[in-house]
């Protein structure tokens, strides 16, 4: 599911920002192309609920890295954009809303904070027996 996340994610992003900006998923070592984005999972928390439901919450840190000319103001632009976009993303067959989103500037590269949180249900086998075999017998009075 975390995956599926990062697709909607990355196709989100690109819906918005073209192709003249890559997309990332793992940490690169060297060579990264500016201006790019960077996805990361930061957290990720499984809560039990009644019965077979359990809440999910996944916080994700996308970071922008512009090209060397762009400006603070210019990367706030980029942040407000990223709000827009990234408030709903293609999860299976519909969409997750964002929640809790957040950037600031540190060290010139856009930090991007968003949860996407949703529910599961666990399926649980519910068999718990094959057969029955029952023995008695009736007393008759009288």
């Amino acid at each position: 599911m975390i995956n599926d996340i990062v697709i909607g994610i990355a196709q989100a992003l690109n819906g918005t920002f073209g192709d003249k900006y890559e997309i990332y998923s793992d940490e690169v070592e060297q060579g990264l192309q500016e201006p790019c984005f960077l996805i990361l999972l930061i957290d990720s928390g499984n809560e039990r609920m009644i019965g077979n439901r359990f809440k999910r919450k996944q916080t994700f840190n996308i970071l922008y890295f512009p090209k060397n000319d762009e400006t603070n103001n210019d990367m706030y632009s980029i942040g407000e954009k990223m709000n827009d976009a990234l408030e709903f993303i293609s999860f299976g067959d519909g969409k997750l809303m964002g929640t809790d989103t957040s950037f600031k500037i540190v060290d010139d590269v856009l930090s991007f904070l968003i949860d996407y949180n949703f529910t599961t249900i666990k399926q649980i086998n519910n068999d718990y027996m094959k057969e029955l075999t029952v023995k008695g017998r009736v007393k008759v009075n009288g």
